[in-house]
């Protein structure tokens, strides 16, 4: 009988602490701890919480997000163990929507300031480094209406899908002033 008890005690505790009804209070101090400011959480149905207006700031980037939607952890964890039960493109593992990536010029000179801007490429090869301790564990995500603001240029991301440690997107360029189609400039 005390066997028993304990078994229904310990499978309540892991049902209470599995339901996702704590984290709207839960998230906005975890966000802080993680550098993070948001102005509110809910839930999106059982497995998911809704995140509004998100915001990271570290030296000259900063993203913002109207909305971002996650599984919450129990989900989390049933989609790392069983892929697609609970993620498909229409219902990623996180949303983001009306996001924005902005890097501003830094006024401190660095080495490639003063021998030259960095190519696309470099740019593109420390991104993908930033992103490798990401691949194992971001699940499906979708983000949508998005924005990278450089400076003298502006990138639109109607959408980025990140899949299996890979993303793809679809990405319309502003040139910067100056510029000319057709080469040369």
């Amino acid at each position: 009988m005390r066997r028993a008890l304990l078994w229904a005690a310990a499978t309540g505790l892991v049902a209470l602490v599995a339901l996702p009804l704590w984290l709207p209070w839960l998230i906005p101090g975890v966000a802080r701890g993680l550098g993070l400011t948001c102005a509110g959480a809910g839930s999106a149905g059982y497995w998911r919480v809704q995140v509004r207006e998100v915001r990271w700031e570290e030296g000259t980037v900063s993203f913002t997000a109207r909305e971002v939607e996650v599984l919450q952890p129990l989900g989390y964890v049933l989609e790392r163990c069983l892929p697609g039960l609970l993620t498909s493109t229409n219902a990623p593992g996180v949303r983001l929507a009306d996001w924005v990536l902005e890097v501003r010029p830094d006024e401190t000179p660095t080495p490639e300031a003063v021998g030259g801007a960095q190519s696309v490429a470099e740019v593109l090869e420390q991104v993908e480094a930033a992103l490798e301790p990401l691949r194992a564990h971001l699940p499906l995500t979708r983000a949508v209406r998005g924005r990278v603001m450089l400076p003298g240029a502006e990138v639109t991301v109607p959408e980025l899908v990140w899949e299996k440690g890979k993303a793809r997107a679809e990405v319309v360029c502003a040139m910067p002033a100056g510029w000319r189609s057709g080469g040369g400039g």
